[in-house]
């Protein structure tokens, strides 16, 4: 996922992982306080990775496993 930061710092930018759920919270002199946050992959939460370049925020997550697909059962 991206987000378009420009002028900010990678001070003004908090990451967190909680209970499934990424946050990322602004400090911004200008606007205050905002947050976003994005439901994540279930496992491996771990390998979440965040730069900061050109005013661009870029946070990579592992992607979910494809849902199985439907399975018919048939009565005998």
């Amino acid at each position: 996922s991206s987000f378009e930061l420009p002028g900010l710092k990678k001070e003004d930018v908090d990451i967190d992982v909680h209970d499934g759920r990424l946050t990322i919270t602004v400090k911004e002199r200008k606007f205050g306080r905002f947050a976003r946050t994005l439901r994540l992959p279930q496992g491996k939460l771990g390998r979440i990775n965040a730069s900061l370049e050109n005013g661009v925020l870029t946070v990579t997550f592992p992607k979910a496993a494809p849902e199985a697909a439907p399975r018919k059962i048939t009565i005998p």
